[in-house]
């Protein structure tokens, strides 16, 4: 009943287990495929690379054996067919291309006259290269052929066609290992990936996931190589040329300006951020050299501005600043919650807020202003806005004005007043959007590595005394040896820029450091914060400490100096930790992988998934965010001077090495060496959210990449003989970092534990650490007073003219120095947009659906299985903590739990998102679900998340109903998850309303979306037949069973499906085709006993004895697992008992064993079926006799009377 397609066999054990079987799979494959309701074929399951099962269910056959896998090659794709009785061999290319989601008319005539061309062969040529050389052109064999067809063909998504493309190669070719396509169209299209047939017994894949240019653009050919990963000394003959080719075409020559159509990666500084030539306020410095360092940035070429020859000219909104073709969003991005709402925050909503506001800028004069941006909205002037909205911002359309809404940040959800106490100020060190600056206390007095001439005296103004009463009874040796003070110390950092940032108009910033004690009760207290200025002639020690007082004058002043500290947070998070360490430091590795890395390169299909986006968003950050006179400057308290001290920051605070978490921990003190502990460190403060998760998915990714990196290079010089490897760190340090290449703490790159080691830093960057300290912007800044991103004022003093205001108003005074209301507008949109998770995120662990055929080594996919289900269980240790209330950083009443480091987290404010799920509803009003589907499906998915009454259950079905119905598959099926699991809690619904027949129609039309084809096994498959089972509607599920399955996402579903299906079959009275489907739960491969196979088998038993009153119960077909023999009759004892006693043909022995097991039938919800099976030795008694006497003459007959 069953045939698989190829897949590699050690996959297998991570999910179910599969037993011996026949050795031709092609065979078994083309028998199902030729006879599938006659034929008995077998059945097997494997587990490939996109983590599916790949199977064949035929609604007819009820034979079941298993199929092995075919013999493979060292690659794992098979090995090439040779033909004895011919010269050549018959292979056919399929094409894949996607089209856009959303065309026009004009696009939508061009896309049916490129289909034509590519009907009469002159719309796409590809080449067929080999492994092998040719001895005459001494490169790979090839052949060529175009795309023909005068119709793509069909596909079950309508933004992607399949083109075939027919070859005839010789029988000596060799075995495929790239393709050269020319694009002969007059524009580029988005190629997906090639898969040849015919060469092997499985397809051969060759991922592209890239946009072919055409020929009028650049008359290259692209290159596009099969998923077999190559060190370059493994490279086949015959491939490398390519390979070479392929990495040149990327470098480009470093001359002229890029097109858009291009894919060249090089280097420049960081020399675009002004525009002298608009405005001299808006020139900005060239960030390079020792004076201002900085990383590279992916070159651009354009022509400098006319007022310096040094600064590059600028492409301002909307147009697009370059980078290489691929690195652009994909559509799904571009078009939803991520990307898109990024550039529509940028060109539509910050000048409607500005155009709102400008006129009246003025700072908010009581905390009810602050609640209305979350009660009332902002009215914007504009509505011309047509792109969608960030997502925790709810639209209301009204009388032609736009009302912006804010969602509720998360920080004063739970807890209005949890900011002002300051065991929250302490725990956002450890537990909020920046985890990272926070060191412990080495030693005291607290002494500046400032130039004293400059700065002023070296020593702190906190002194000894201050300290001491603070400590409850303690001395500062005492602490300091006990690991009982911490510091957050931005002195150093900002001092030398706080005259200029002072100079500037509504500015006024201190350089900070704020001492924390960790208490008995083993919670962080601020003890002090020391406020400094830069020296004047006349007070030479500008600086100024303040601690928490008992009167209302000292807790107001004690207010604005945590909100200053909390002002200098925002600015080194954001331009420090955020944008310099996470993107700006991450282009040049980014950059030299592409430069040095070819595709094929194992490290290159390692890294490939962290670089998605980063290119894009880093350009976008360019040109609207960290620009002069962009956001970052216009909201922030360094102002112009925003990226000089980013810079700073690089020269004094970045090391590449410091970039591992557990030395990062070590370097700040908050952990200690311990080899016994899995990362080899321990922290010092148990409670620290961000370092206890970080340390979990750092050992995770640490394992993943040195197994990895270990398959590869087994061969200890195998890394210092690596070319591209050795080209591409030389890169790295010597170009990219090109301004501390001359550092000494650089790693070597010799081993591959040196090679581990560097791979494990990016990935962590470009996951965990990103998403620490990014994905909570909102949730903890959204709420200005928290967070604020700059003072206005100075901390009044009593000799200030302004006192005796501050005596009679402090609130006033307090908000006064905050944000005005258009800064905390503008910041609160930026936050809200770059907190959120765009649809198609890749989290660690999980396989984006695009890059499913990523590589071909079965070793290397069931160890990425086995990292997937490590981060697993690291989510199911974190949301334990979150619930242990002896963390209480994390847990308590009002504090919010550390979600930042889920594996799978949704966006940053996702709780608070779904806790103000009901506010919503509005904003699905504005969307057409047949237009706008996966925009409407996200929200809708978070609408119906939270319980809700029931009496409102019925309307959120039926509006699930209705967007069921409308939404369009191709969009719903980029994001199956979220339908699936909006789908599941509709069939909840509709239970809960015990109306299980609602809910049939709007399965079945979920599940025809979902499906990529009808050959595929979903997972809304089971819940379709329940509902049909449970509504009694037989018809509507057979329909379903009909069809021939062939792939399959989860054993579970599997499992489900059939048993779900076996019991519509019972109702229906087909007892053949049940004992079919039950027989395929009961003989399924599984690793343990499940309740499904427990409960199938008990019915399997007893529709065995309905149906033609034969079953065995002393054995199983060798196919089926061992676990299944063994515990199966173990959970089923009554069931074989009545087996038994059917088997013995006596009607009064069957119908006492099916009373002694009354009950037990009863409780099963099987009495019904154990009539039938007595009423059945009735009826098959009668038989017997019948067929007795007909047998018998007359005569025979006389005689016994």
């Amino acid at each position: 009943m069953f045939a698989a397609q190829a897949r590699p066999p050690s996959l297998l054990k991570s999910e179910i287990s599969a037993s011996p079987a026949p050795p031709s799979l092609s065979a078994l494959f083309a028998g199902c495929r030729k006879n599938r309701r006659t034929k008995k074929p077998d059945f097997v399951v494997g587990v490939g690379g996109s983590r599916s099962i790949r199977a064949v269910i035929s609604s007819g056959d009820n034979n079941v054996g298993t199929a092995t896998q075919p013999e493979m090659g060292s690659d794992g794709n098979g090995s090439l067919r040779s033909s004895l009785l011919s010269s050549s061999i018959d292979v056919r290319a399929v094409v894949t291309i996607r089209k856009k989601m959303k065309e026009s008319l004009p696009e939508k005539f061009e896309g049916q006259l490129q289909s034509f061309i590519n009907g009469i062969g002159q719309g796409i040529v590809i080449q067929l290269i080999s492994e092998e050389i040719d001895p005459v052109t001494k490169s790979g064999k090839s052949v060529e052929s175009a795309v023909r067809g005068w119709l793509p063909k069909p596909s079950n998504n309508s933004n992607i066609v399949d083109y075939t493309a027919d070859f005839t190669v010789p029988s000596d070719f060799g075995y495929p290992g790239a393709v050269l396509i020319t694009n002969l169209h007059g524009k580029e299209f988005f190629l997906m990936e090639i898969v040849i047939h015919g060469c092997s017994e499985v397809p051969i894949f060759f991922p592209a996931n890239s946009w072919i240019h055409s020929r009028k653009d650049n008359p290259e050919s692209r290159i596009i190589f099969r998923n077999q990963a190559y060190l370059p000394s493994q490279t086949p003959a015959g491939l490398k040329d390519l390979r070479r080719e392929d990495l040149l075409s990327k470098r480009g020559n470093g001359k002229g300006e890029r097109k858009p159509f291009e894919r060249i990666y090089d280097y420049a500084p960081y020399n675009d951020l002004g525009n002298p030539d608009k405005d001299d306020d808006l020139a900005r410095p060239v960030f390079t050299g020792e004076e201002r360092p900085y990383p590279r940035r992916c070159r651009t070429g354009r022509p400098p501005t006319n007022s310096d020859q040094y600064s590059e000219s600028r492409v301002e909104k909307p147009h697009p600043v370059y980078v290489p073709r691929d690195e652009t969003f994909e559509e799904i991005k571009e078009a939803t919650f991520s990307a898109g709402r990024l550039k529509a925050l940028f060109h539509n909503l910050i000048p409607s807020l500005a155009a709102t506001l400008s006129s009246s800028d003025i700072p908010f004069k009581c905390f009810s202003d602050i609640d209305k941006l979350y009660s009332d909205g902002v009215l914007l002037k504009h509505d011309d806005q047509k792109e969608v909205l960030p997502m925790l911002m709810r639209t209301v359309i009204s009388a032609g004005e736009r009302l912006l809404k804010y969602e509720i940040p998360f920080i004063i959800s739970r807890d209005r007043f949890s900011w002002l106490r300051d065991n929250e100020f302490s725990r956002q060190t450890l537990a909020g959007v920046n985890p990272v600056n926070i060191e412990r206390l080495k030693e005291f007095p607290i002494v500046s590595k400032l130039d004293p001439a400059l700065y002023g005296p070296p020593e702190s103004a906190i002194t000894r005394e201050l300290v001491e009463q603070e400590l409850q009874g303690m001395s500062i040796e005492e602490a300091v040896e006990k690991s009982r003070l911490f510091i957050l110390d931005y002195h150093d950092i900002l001092l030398p820029f706080i005259k200029k940032m002072n100079a500037l108009p509504g500015r006024k910033a201190y350089a900070s450091r704020t001492i924390f004690f960790y208490t008995n009760r083993g919670f962080l207290r601020p003890i002090a914060i020391e406020l400094s200025l830069p020296p004047t002639p006349s007070l030479h020690h500008n600086r100024r400490v303040y601690i928490h007082g008992h009167d209302a004058t000292a807790y107001w002043t004690w207010k604005q100096a945590k909100a200053h500290v909390a002002s200098n947070d925002a600015g080194i998070h954001q331009l420090a930790n955020h944008w310099l360490r996470t993107h700006a430091c991450m282009e040049p590795y980014i950059i030299a992988t592409h430069r040095h890395l070819s595709v094929m390169h194992p490290i290159y299909k390692l890294l490939h998934p962290y670089m998605r986006y980063t290119l894009e968003i880093n350009a976008l950050a360019r040109q609207s965010l960290i620009n002069g006179g962009g956001i970052i400057e216009a909201c922030f308290s360094p102002g112009k001077y925003a990226v000089e001290l980013s810079s700073a920051a690089y020269k004094s605070m970045w090391r590449f090495d410091m970039e591992a978490l557990p030395a990062d921990l070590l370097r700040r003190g908050m952990a200690i060496e311990d080899p016994s502990m899995p990362c080899g460190v321990r922290l010092v403060i148990e409670d620290y959210p961000y370092a206890a998760d970080g340390l979990l998915v750092w050992s995770a990714i640490k394992e993943w990449v040195e197994e990895y990196v270990a398959h590869f290079y087994s061969d200890p010089s195998s890394v210092s003989k690596d070319v591209e490897l050795q080209a591409w760190w030389n890169e790295i340090k010597n170009e990219g970092h090109y301004d501390k290449r001359n550092e000494p703490w650089w790693p070597k790159l010799n081993t591959k534990d040196d090679l581990s080691g560097i791979i494990t830093i990016m990935v962590w960057i470009a996951s965990g650490q990103h998403a620490a300290i990014n994905f909570g912007q909102y949730p903890l800044g959204g709420y200005v007073p928290n967070r604020p991103t700059l003072m206005r004022k100075l901390i009044i003093q009593e000799d200030d003219p302004e006192y005796e205001k501050f005596i009679y108003h402090p609130e006033q005074t307090f908000l006064g120095s905050l944000p005005t209301q258009l800064q905390a507008t503008k910041v609160m949109a930026v936050q809200d947009t770059l907190s959120m998770h765009s649809p198609d995120e890749e989290y660690l662990g999980q396989q984006h659906p695009l890059y499913c055929h990523w590589i071909n080594d079965p070793h290397i996919l069931s160890l990425f299985d086995k990292f997937s289900s490590r981060m697993k269980e690291i989510e199911d240790i974190i949301n334990g903590r979150n619930k242990d209330i002896n963390l209480k950083n994390r847990c308590g009443a009002g504090v919010p739990p550390y979600e930042l480091l889920l594996p799978t987290s949704g966006p940053g404010a996702e709780e608070s998102h779904q806790s103000q799920a009901s506010r919503l509803a509005p904003f699905l009003e504005q969307l057409d679900p047949s237009k706008h589907s996966l925009s409407y499906l996200y929200i809708l998915e978070a609408y119906t998340s939270v319980p809700v009454q029931k009496e409102k259950v019925s309307e959120i079905a039926l509006s699930t109903v209705n967007f069921i119905n409308s939404c369009l598959a191709e969009q719903i099926r980029l994001v199956p998850a979220k339908f699936t699991s909006l789908c599941k809690r509709f069939k909840d619904q509709v239970l809960l309303l015990q109306s299980p027949i609602q809910g049939v129609g709007p399965s079945r039309t979920a599940v025809r979306k979902l499906q990529p084809s009808s050959e595929h096994l979903t997972a809304l498959h089971p819940d379709f037949l329940q509902l049909c089972l449970l509504s009694k509607c037989y018809k509507a599920g057979l329909c379903v069973l009909e069809e021939d399955i062939f792939e399959v996402d989860q054993p579970k579903d599997f499992f489900l499906y059939c048993y779900y299906g076996g019991m519509i079959c019972i109702g229906h009275k087909l007892f053949h085709k049940a004992m079919e489907l039950l027989h395929n739960v009961v003989t399924a491969p599984m690793s343990t006993t499940n309740a499904i196979a427990v409960e199938a088998y008990k019915k399997y038993i007893l529709v065995s004895r309905i149906h033609n009153g034969q079953f065995s119960t002393t054995s199983f077909p060798k196919y089926t697992s061992s676990v299944a023999q063994r515990s199966l009759k173990n959970f089923s004892l009554p069931y074989v008992d009545l087996a038994n006693s059917y088997g013995t043909g006596k009607i009064a022995e069957l119908e006492s064993c099916a009373e002694t097991n009354r009950e037990k039938f009863e409780l099963d919800n099987t009495l019904g079926l154990a009539k039938q099976v007595v009423s059945s030795l009735y009826k098959r008694n009668i038989q017997r006799l019948t067929q007795t006497y007909l047998t018998l003459s007359l005569q025979d007959i006389a005689n016994t009377v």
